[in-house]
């Protein structure tokens, strides 16, 4: 074998590599998943062909308007394949045969659909044969168009003195030169960019210096191409016949379904060509592990068929439309990385999407240029964008182009359908649809206790009158038809404006709880309905209902206002804790407070909402009476003379239940009187009582201290440590004075 046939069974056997990747891309591009970047077609359709070097030859049956050893047909297309992939698990050639000097003018070829961006080609190569004495060789085409249909078809030719009868191998370098036609109405053989003929007469004829296929991807990046062909003919140049074989766009790439839209998009990532059996791992924007502060990174990873397909979903992550995004497949075992580039559009939603003028609503948005005002338009005269209509509210963006949650008044307008849109300070723009309601009734609030005043309005038929009904049980059907399990009209004759707008108010009748029907009727039969909750009153009970300054109550609550804040008071006194009381979605609560510092009597409790709910319970403040004396105590004598000589004043003390005389401390023990005191002198155990005594003298003088001049019964007191506890016992005696009674001399 020569060098120059090996060179060419290289070439051949890269080109069969890229095979696999080929044809799944035909697959995915004729399913309803549509590649949009750069990915492999292969073009194999023929049975009839000369051997060429690892080739196998086999007719698909999805191929039409072919018969056995015919030449193909001036076209010939795939039509829908079988949706297994392991369909396209052949290889395939193409025959074109054709007589270009024929009239009319024969142009054989063989195309395939496909979709993907023309700035994605990086490379291409396709085999042919051409058979002696053809006047040409084949050529392959890009057929693409932009969003509004305009069409540009670029056309890669060779020399057509290529030589006849064996193999060649045609890639981006062995091209001759590019060409472009805008519009087949220019006229066959004139080659032109896509754009105004005028103004881009002066490319009339190719090659016109445009060799290269950068200069044409410069002019066209974002068009698709649509369909891919390699074409056997030229115009008036004679006959020719060829032979086609592995068309190949690109070597390895992913396709994207789809290649643009907004944040949180899933995607379909199909790729081909990489390690059979082994991982392939997908980025965002960068090859690295997953940054939240950046929002780039691995999203997933997958691992390939066994031959080399691959296929994973991912979700766009949060990222702004100002800045050039793409996803990445890295080849784990190669080390190779192939992008597709991602288009971010932004997105707004209005929330909720139908209501009526007046109410609030929120729109919020992603997508959109980083750290930018976003201004709110509430398109009402269905004007473009530039003319968006009222501004009810303005936005700004974070560094992923994203804001949070923004309210918004819907404008007094007329029922129908409006565009709300938001444009940031580099003209990025989305929209979203807000439905205004036709007919409608409002009460405000939309639930309350019997007796409460209740505002309703709404829209019905212009310069009438309307009546409202209350009431439950209604059937659903249109007045005057209507059945109620029971109702009350709480107003009538209120009178509707030119536009059909009402207001009044109305008291909620006393009822029992649960939700009521709201409907209002004018003299021409339009209606319109709201619901109403009646709720019980509110109450609070509280645990217990009783205590002394400084304890913490437990205070529950139903029947309030759902997340409220509360107000607690105690006698007007704010005893609300520190980390406040608020309801939840059933205007239920429980806390705690403290009883503040107040004197024993009768207080009122007080708990109230925000929307001035309120509900009280009663609470007592006792303090409870001194603890009793716990040691036992009598004194003797039990009449004191004041003027006695006696030396002593005995006293025997029992200590508490639970201890024994031993732990009383004899040194501790003290006689008290009116905030005075002495100490006992000595003392000793007698049996289980502890026998101390006090110095008569000094007991008598402590009480003249305190004026006792007898006649009188006094209350003394002895304390004592009992186990290191003090503990404290009283006993009563009588004093006398001398000559108004007798005393026991001791």
């Amino acid at each position: 074998m020569s060098e120059g046939e090996k060179g060419m069974q290289k070439t051949m056997l890269k080109a069969k590599v890229f095979l696999v990747i080929l044809l799944v891309s035909v697959f995915l591009a004729v399913l309803p998943i549509q590649p949009k970047s750069a990915t492999v077609v292969a073009i194999q359709l023929r049975n009839e062909s000369p051997t060429s070097p690892g080739i196998t030859i086999a007719l698909p049956s999805f191929v039409t308007g072919v018969g056995e050893g015919e030449p193909l047909p001036p076209v010939a297309e795939w039509v829908t394949p079988p949706s297994a992939v392991g369909a396209y698990a052949g290889e395939y050639s193409a025959h074109l045969e054709v007589n270009c000097t024929a009239d009319p003018f024969e142009h054989a070829d063989v195309s395939i659909p496909f979709d993907m961006r023309f700035g994605g080609i990086e490379d291409f190569s396709f085999a042919y044969y051409s058979v002696s004495d053809s006047q040409y060789s084949p050529h392959i085409c890009f057929y693409t168009k932009d969003e509004e249909g305009h069409i540009a078809d670029i056309t890669m030719m060779t020399n057509d003195n290529a030589t006849r009868d064996e193999w060649q191998v045609v890639t981006l370098d062995t091209i001759d030169w590019f060409a472009a036609a805008p519009d087949p109405t220019i006229g066959r053989g004139k080659f032109h960019y896509y754009g105004n003929a005028t103004e881009l007469a002066e490319e009339t004829q190719g090659p016109m210096g445009a060799k290269d296929l950068s200069y044409w991807q410069e002019k066209i990046p974002d068009y698709t191409v649509y369909k891919i062909q390699v074409e056997e003919g030229w115009w008036n140049t004679g006959t020719g016949e060829a032979y086609v074989d592995d068309a190949t766009i690109n070597d390895v790439l992913i396709a994207l379904d789809p290649y643009k839209g907004p944040v949180g998009t899933d995607v379909v990532v199909a790729g081909s060509g990489a390690t059979p059996d082994d991982t392939a791992e997908i980025y965002w924007d960068v090859k690295d592990d997953w940054d939240e502060t950046t929002h780039k990174g691995k999203l997933d990873e997958v691992s390939a068929e066994s031959d080399g397909l691959f296929e994973v979903d991912i979700t766009v992550p949060e990222c702004p439309c100002d800045a050039t995004h793409s996803i990445l497949a890295y080849d784990v075992t190669t080390d190779e990385v192939d992008s597709a580039p991602y288009t971010i559009i932004p997105k707004i939603v209005v929330s909720p999407d139908t209501g009526i003028p007046g109410e609030t609503v929120e729109v919020e948005g992603t997508g959109f240029s980083k750290r930018s005002d976003v201004d709110i338009y509430f398109n009402e005269d269905g004007d473009s964008v530039m003319d968006a209509g009222e501004l009810v509210a303005t936005a700004e963006t974070d560094k992923f182009g994203s804001f949070p949650p923004e309210e918004f008044d819907v404008p007094e307008v007329a029922a129908g359908d409006y565009e709300v849109w938001a444009i940031d300070e580099e003209d990025y723009s989305a929209k979203d649809v807000f439905t205004v309601k036709g007919f409608y009734v409002v009460v405000d609030p939309d639930k309350g206790t019997p007796g409460i005043e209740v505002r309703v309005r709404g829209t019905l038929s212009a310069d009438s009158e309307v009546d409202v009904k209350f009431g439950r049980g209604w059937d659903g059907d249109a007045p005057p038809n209507d059945d109620w399990g029971w109702y009350t009209y709480v107003l009538e004759d209120v009178e509707t404006d030119e536009d059909g707008f009402f207001e009044d108010t109305f008291e909620v009748p006393s009822v029992s709880a649960g939700t009521y029907t709201v409907m209002a009727i004018d003299e021409e039969g339009e209606w319109a309905t709201d619901e109403f909750e009646v709720k019980h009153a509110p109450r609070i009970e509280l645990t217990p209902d009783s205590g002394e300054s400084g304890d913490e109550i437990t205070i529950e609550g139903w029947g309030f206002t759902e997340n409220s804040d509360i107000t607690l008071t105690f006698d007007e006194e704010d005893v609300t804790p520190e980390g406040g009381i608020t309801t939840d979605e059933d205007g239920s609560f429980e806390a705690e407070f403290e009883v503040p510092d107040v004197p024993d009597g009768d207080y009122t409790v007080t708990a109230e909402d925000e929307e001035e709910l309120t509900a009280e319970a009663d609470f007592e403040v006792v303090t409870p009476p001194a603890p009793p004396a716990v040691l036992t105590v009598e004194i003797h004598p039990e009449t004191l003379n004041l003027k006695s000589n006696g030396r002593w004043i005995t006293c025997l003390i029992k200590p508490p239940a639970g201890y024994d005389v031993g732990d009383i401390d004899v040194g501790t023990v003290e006689l008290w009187y009116n905030g005075e005191h002495i100490t006992a002198s000595w003392g000793n155990m007698e049996g289980n009582v502890l026998m101390v005594k006090f110095d008569r003298s000094q007991v008598i003088n402590l009480l003249q201290q305190a004026g006792v001049n007898g006649g009188e019964q006094v209350e003394l007191t002895i304390k004592a440590e009992v186990s290191g506890t003090l503990y404290e016992g009283t006993d009563t005696i009588r004093v006398i004075s001398p000559g108004k009674g007798k005393g026991h001399k001791s």
